[in-house]
């Protein structure tokens, strides 16, 4: 039997939304979503998870929130 995602968590930032790594899997298991290379519209987002959808189960999205400081600006 393959993975079956129950759900992926997707959050909006900045004006983008970005998959919340690593997803839940029926089997208890866990695996990484790709990030993408460059920003991707809500349009182009919600295509993407339509398609994943269809084959993996359904979504959840956070509210827009204020992300936390970037790693590398902590260390400065």
């Amino acid at each position: 039997m393959g993975f079956e995602p129950t759900s992926v968590k997707v959050r909006y930032s900045d004006g983008v939304f970005v998959p919340i790594a690593p997803v839940s899997l029926r089997e208890g298991t866990e695996v990484d979503l790709p990030l993408p290379q460059e920003p991707l519209s809500e349009e182009e987002w919600r295509a993407i998870l339509k398609e994943t959808r269809d084959s993996w189960g359904d979504f959840e999205f956070e509210e827009p929130y204020d992300p936390p400081l970037q790693p590398e600006k902590i260390f400065d």
